[in-house]
C-alpha cells in the first residue's frame, strides 16, 4: 500500500515539474512580423528567373559574334568585341533590361532592397545573374569566343556555367579562347580552340 502511494506521489511531482516547464513556452509572445518575414524569405521575393524566361529577353544574336570573358578580362573582351563587331552580355538585351540586370526581377530586387523589404540574399542574386549569363550562351550560335586570364584561379565565376551551356547548345560548334597575360590589353593574333578540342595555351598581348 505504501509503495503504491509513493509511486502516485512520484508521478504527481513529475507532472507538476512538466507543467512548470510548459507555462513559459505557452506564455512566450509570438511576433507575427518575424513569422511573416521568415515566410517571405522562404518564398523568394521576387522569384528567381528561370532559364526559359531569361532566354526570351535575349535579342537575336548574329552567328559567330558572341564574346564571353572571365573575371578581370572584361576590358580585353570589350576591346576585341568592339573591333570585330561582337556582342557581349549587356549588349544582347532586348530592351527589357534583363541582361543589364536592371529590368524584370532585378528591378523588383533593388526596389525591395531600397524599401528594406525581404528579398534575395547575395547568393540568390548571384544565382539570378548566373541564369541570365547562361541564357546568353544558350542563344549564341556558330563560334563563341572567350577571353581568359592566362592563369585561371579556381574561384566562383559565371564563365563555368556559360561554358557548360555552350557545350550543350546544338547551335554552337566551336569555342575559341584568348589567354591573356595582360587582361587590359587588346587580344592579338588568332585564338586557340578551347572546345571541342582543347588546344595548348598561347599567350596574347602578354
Amino acid at each position: 500500500m505504501m509503495l503504491a502511494h509513493l509511486k502516485a506521489l512520484d508521478l504527481l511531482m513529475k507532472f507538476f515539474i512538466f507543467a512548470l516547464c510548459l507555462i513559459p513556452a505557452l506564455a512566450y509572445p509570438v511576433n507575427a512580423t518575424d513569422s511573416l518575414t521568415t515566410l517571405e524569405k522562404c518564398t523568394l521575393n521576387p522569384p528567381l528567373p528561370t532559364l526559359q524566361e531569361a532566354r526570351q529577353h535575349v535579342k537575336k544574336l548574329p552567328k559567330d559574334k558572341s564574346i564571353f570573358y572571365l573575371g578581370q578580362c572584361q576590358m580585353a573582351a570589350s576591346f576585341y568585341g568592339s573591333k570585330h563587331g561582337m556582342v557581349m552580355l549587356a549588349n544582347a538585351d532586348d530592351g527589357s533590361g534583363w541582361l543589364q540586370f536592371e529590368g524584370g526581377p532585378f528591378h523588383e530586387y533593388v526596389s525591395r532592397q531600397c524599401d528594406d523589404e525581404p528579398t534575395w540574399t547575395e547568393d540568390e542574386e548571384w544565382q539570378a545573374i548566373n541564369i541570365i549569363s547562361q541564357a546568353f550562351a544558350a542563344e549564341s550560335s556558330g563560334v563563341a569566343t572567350v577571353v581568359l586570364p592566362y592563369i585561371v584561379h579556381d574561384s566562383k565565376n559565371h564563365w563555368d556555367g556559360e561554358f557548360e551551356t555552350l557545350k550543350v547548345n546544338p547551335n554552337i560548334h566551336k569555342v575559341v579562347a584568348f589567354d591573356m597575360k595582360d587582361c587590359t590589353a587588346d587580344p592579338q593574333g588568332q585564338p586557340r580552340e578551347l572546345w571541342p578540342r582543347n588546344e595548348a595555351k598561347t599567350a596574347h598581348a602578354g
